[in-house]
């Protein structure tokens, strides 16, 4: 027992000690990711920080750096507070520093010199608290859902479009060259040699690291390889061929004299006169926040496997940005630079938001003297390298899905165009002509699609028949003329830019048709167009002498009085409409029918040895069958029902009856087959003594004889030669109904 005992703890032992390496592993990933994020928001709030200030000259770096380095730490921590989202990470984000910077050279260029420095500065703040209002309005209302109308490629496109502005905004700095001064020609004379093997060094590290897991995080990794050979370098360099390090910052009295200064120039009287100007910007500033949010939540979603709430996002980011704006710090978005960079990272993407601010709080409060240690470089080629990820993840991956399949279909090439010219628009233009440019190009591509993906087909009714059972004389007479039929039946989407094509179809109706029928059961969609244009054809068709008929339209639905309110006026909604094609076909036989033998459609006469039961019989055997039979009137309505149970069949003598199959409502009912005089129906269910397989309405008060089972085996014994006669009429009779059933499959397809 004691051996048992010991060994039982020393195994609790080992695990212990197991969960605990496991814990300490954790732990270190974290802090690795918590460093690397914050280091990523080190070069973002610096390059943002100078961008601010640019409008307002020198006199205003500090404290645009300041500004930038509380929205990064301040706003950070608000929005991963208050969102909650995975691998969400809010900063101060260029395309909202963009227009955050144009509204300060705004007040430049209007007070022409005579504004102060805080005045402006409190103007600019005053803009970043109306925008947090807005954006907190909007995920309140969660008007985020809208951004689900905004394609795929669009969206790909922005996210490569932010990160070719990265890749481009520290090119220079990784370099050691300002590219505003330099041409191609001269560029590459003017780069820093030293910079350059520093740049190197660090882009090699990042690729060679993720290779080797055990190695660590690999921006880390990166950072500590090419700060080690700058040093390296500088021992035998000239200081002018390494680049800078970063300057040493001093944010707590900086961030006290920014704050008094504000407060000293913001009064009721000022704000009024004040906030009607910076309003649009404030507005511009928020749909970029709102934009930012949404599109940085799909791409993330898509990474991790799950999505956030975008409008309780939208609520953090207004918030914070209500308090970056009383603190007087920039604009604060989600960035899609350190959202990606930490969604890919190893520990739990929900706490690198927090733990990256709180890393950077410490570093930069803490150590802001020791900044000076870090090459601008290094800084920049980790950044650069994070742009070229969010390419790569975003629209480098569709090209190549897209080119792969080029060969089966040269349609996909469309997608990662739209994702390239939008990226284009982003990166050369603006936010704005990008969404512009990238909705018109996505409704164009729509339209492409569904004019590729809309048929149009013309059939014969030689091929497609009603499933009315006319006598035989009728039925041979229609086989001959049903050229007289034409039948158009469109699928897909009819609109401005496919009903050109079905008004050609019409107009190209053969010589010597009679009745044109149009059935839209299989048609997605109708736009005002299509029906002006249905209608000018089908009134084209009529003053040639054609009958245009609709069908495929249930009557008095929301889709028969949508046509009509958009225009479809021809075919006459009254007259010429029908539920479907069957229908519509039967009524344009009647009609050629009535031409030939008028009154058939009323009147028509009933022969009782010309009906499939008793043809070739002779009058001694129609009158014993005729002794069989049991005459039955019946009202119009229901006969039987599927699943009844069944042992007769029905000759119709007089009336109409129709088999269906039943819908979810009255008029989606499926036709079957249709019955008049002369017609026999049920056959089946009196054979084999089964339940009824479909449903059997009387559509008029009919007039029927019934032959049941019982009847039937009475005769086989008491009238062979009689029974034999009936079994082989009704053998061709159900020959003939397995081709009528193969002539509604054909129509269903």
């Amino acid at each position: 027992m004691g051996a048992r005992w010991t060994s039982k703890n020393t195994l609790m032992k080992k695990s212990t000690g197991a969960s605990k390496a496991a814990l300490v592993q954790t732990a270190v990933h974290s802090l690795g990711d918590w460093f690397v994020a914050a280091l990523l928001s080190l070069s973002t709030l610096l390059a943002v920080g100078l961008l601010a200030a640019a409008p307002l000259g020198t006199r205003a770096i500090d404290i645009s750096l300041v500004a930038a380095f509380i929205a990064a730490t301040v706003g950070s921590l608000l929005v991963a507070w208050l969102g909650r989202a995975p691998a969400e990470i809010a900063v101060p984000a260029p395309s909202t520093t963009v227009i955050y910077a144009a509204l300060g050279a705004d007040f430049v260029v209007r007070s022409a010199g005579t504004a102060g420095l805080w005045e402006i500065w409190a103007a600019m703040s005053l803009a970043v608290v109306m925008m947090g209002f807005i954006v907190l309005l909007a995920g309140s209302l969660r008007l985020a859902g809208f951004i689900k109308f905004v394609p795929s490629p669009v969206r790909s496109g922005f996210v490569t479009g932010i990160g070719l502005l990265v890749i481009w905004s520290q090119l220079g700095p990784m370099l050691g060259v300002r590219l505003q001064d330099v041409t191609l020609d001269t560029l590459w004379s003017r780069v820093l040699p030293g910079s350059f093997i520093v740049a190197a060094a660090t882009t090699l590290a990042l690729i060679l690291v993720p290779r080797f897991k055990r190695l660590g995080e690999p921006a880390l990794i990166a950072l500590i390889t090419g700060t080690l050979i700058y040093y390296l370098l500088s021992a035998v360099m000239k200081p002018g061929a390494l680049g800078g390090t970063l300057n040493a910052l001093q944010p707590q009295a900086v961030a006290f004299q920014t704050t008094a200064s504000l407060w000293g120039v913001v009064t009721p009287g000022w704000i009024a006169a004040t906030a009607l100007h910076v309003l649009p910007y404030a507005g511009l500033l928020a749909l970029q926040a709102i934009m930012n949010a949404a599109m940085n939540a799909v791409t993330i979603g898509n990474l991790l496997g799950q999505r956030s709430d975008v409008n309780r996002s939208l609520v953090a980011v207004g918030c914070a940005n209500l308090v970056c704006g009383v603190l007087g710090a920039l604009p604060v978005s989600t960035s899609a630079l350190q959202s990606v960079a930490a969604a890919h990272m190893k520990g739990n993407p929900r706490n690198v938001a927090a733990g990256s601010a709180i890393v950077l709080f410490i570093l930069v409060l803490v150590a802001g003297q020791w900044l000076t240690w870090l090459p601008v470089a290094v800084l920049s080629t980790v950044l650069m390298m994070a742009g070229v990820g969010m390419v790569r993840q975003s629209t480098v991956r569709l090209v190549r899905t897209a080119w792969s399949a080029h060969s089966r279909d040269q349609s996909t090439l469309w997608t990662p165009g739209i994702a390239i010219i939008v990226a284009a628009a982003m990166f050369w233009g603006s936010v704005p002509l990008a969404l512009t440019i990238g909705a018109v190009l996505a409704m164009v591509l729509l339209a492409i699609e569904l004019s590729t993906a809309t048929r149009f087909g013309i059939e014969p009714s030689t091929q497609l028949g009603s499933r009315r059972a006319w006598p035989p004389e009728q039925a041979g007479w229609l086989r001959e003329h049903r050229l007289k039929i034409a039948v158009f039946k469109p699928q897909g989407a009819l609109f401005f830019g496919t009903a050109d094509q079905l008004a050609h179809q019409l107009a190209s109706t053969a010589s010597g048709t009679r009745f044109c029928v149009l059935d839209l059961s299989r048609v997605t969609t109708i736009d005002a167009t299509a029906c002006e244009i249905i209608a000018a054809g089908t009134k084209s068709l009529a003053a040639t002498g054609v009958t245009p008929l609709l069908a495929g339209v249930l009557p008095d639905s929301a889709r028969s009085r949508n046509l009509v309110a958009l225009g479809l006026s021809s075919p006459d909604p009254q007259t010429q409409w029908f539920v479907d094609l069957d229908r519509a076909l039967e009524h344009a036989e009647v009609a050629l029918l009535r031409e030939q033998w008028p009154g058939i459609a009323t009147t028509p006469r009933f022969d009782f040895g010309q009906t499939p039961l008793t043809l070739g019989m002779s009058e001694d055997a129609l009158q014993a069958l005729k002794a069989c039979l049991r005459p039955m009137d019946v009202a119009a309505g229901p006969l039987f029902c599927r699943g009844d149970a069944g042992s007769s069949m029905y000759i119709i003598e007089a009336g109409k009856i129709e088999i269906r199959i039943s819908g979810t409502g009255p008029a989606s009912d499926t036709r079957l087959a249709a019955f008049g005089p002369g017609s026999i129906f049920g056959e089946l269910s009196m054979l084999m003594s089964q339940q009824r397989t479909a449903d059997a309405v009387c559509v008029t008060p009919a007039r029927l004889l019934e032959l049941d089972r019982r009847s039937l085996d009475e005769l086989e014994s008491s009238a062979p030669r009689l029974y034999a006669a009936l079994m082989r009429n009704l053998n061709m009779h159900i020959a003939n109904r397995l081709d009528l059933a193969t002539g509604l499959v054909r129509a269903l397809q």
